[in-house]
């Protein structure tokens, strides 16, 4: 009975200590990136389509677009070399 205890405990703490920092971050910042931008030179963070950049991880689908970048200025939108 105690063993059984202890297992789970251990599990649990394994859980917590290196689980959920880890869903947190593929949950929340997996779709960022800091990338150089090809038009500018200038470094970029971007923000991928979350929907496609997991079906990209999934599948070999190389077809992925920037969501936002800190290089558009208000009219937004490029080539996307930068994912190339």
């Amino acid at each position: 009975m105690q063993e059984t205890f202890i297992v789970i405990v251990v599990a649990v703490a394994f859980a917590t200590i290196y689980l959920i920092p880890l869903l947190m971050h593929a949950l929340f910042c997996a779709n960022k990136r800091i990338v150089k931008c090809p038009e500018t030179g200038s470094m970029a963070e971007i923000e991928m389509e979350a929907s496609r950049a997991d079906e990209a991880s999934r599948a070999d689908m190389p077809r992925m677009r920037v969501k936002n970048c800190t290089v558009w200025s208000g009219s937004g939108g490029c080539g996307q070399s930068c994912i190339r």
